[in-house]
């Protein structure tokens, strides 16, 4: 007797394909959402760490770096960018780090990063070098006050909330918030000092 063909059994899914599948998904999407961020955001980090007192290259390598860093974060531990409430205080704190540390190995070493993966992060209409010039007396000003305040307003300078703030600096949100009408207080005084000083100075000039 013949036996009749038997009936090819369906494909029986792997373990864990679905969720590694949503999980890909997942990270394309924080992808595309981090390239348009930074195109969006870079210029506002090179100009927050120059009204720090940082060159423009110097800003703009630390700036860059940071955003690498946010790139390798994505990639290699996306639940952990996910968990980042305010990126972009969260760039100006790392972006800071980068500026902070002095060149070396760590700085030069090369990006595990592909080179075509990295999104570029052009300067855009709003070049950061526009702060030479109208703003160089609230820069300078900035640099006399001290150094938590100055971070403080920096920070409030780009519309970050008093949480990114209270994050960069280990402290409450009311302590931040604090901070930052001591600090807008200490800024228009030690504002008005550097004008007076200004425009003596420009008095005595022949």
């Amino acid at each position: 007797m013949i036996e009749p063909p038997r009936r090819p059994r369906p494909p029986q899914a792997v373990p864990g394909d679905a969720p590694a599948t949503a999980m890909s998904t997942r990270v394309q999407a924080m992808r595309a959402d981090f390239v348009d961020f930074a195109a969006r955001e870079h210029s506002r980090v090179i100009r927050f760490l120059m009204r720090g007192g940082a060159s423009l290259a110097d800003s703009q390598d630390a700036a860059q770096e940071a955003f690498t860093q946010a790139w390798r974060l994505i990639n290699s531990e996306p639940e952990a960018w996910a968990r980042v409430q305010e990126p972009l205080g969260w760039m100006f704190k790392v972006a800071g780090r980068c500026l902070r540390r002095p060149p070396g190995e760590s700085r030069r070493r090369v990006s595990t990063v592909p080179v075509a993966d990295v999104p570029e992060t052009a300067a855009g209409a709003d070049d950061p070098a526009d702060l030479i010039g109208p703003a160089v007396d609230v820069l300078a000003a900035l640099r006399e006050l001290p150094p938590d305040q100055r971070l403080a307003i920096r920070y409030r300078m780009d519309d970050q909330p008093n949480s990114a703030v209270a994050a960069a600096l280990g402290l409450t949100e009311q302590q931040a918030a604090d901070l930052v009408k001591k600090a807008r207080v200490v800024l228009r005084y030690r504002l008005a000092e550097y004008r007076t000083r200004k425009g003596a100075s420009h008095d005595r000039s022949p």
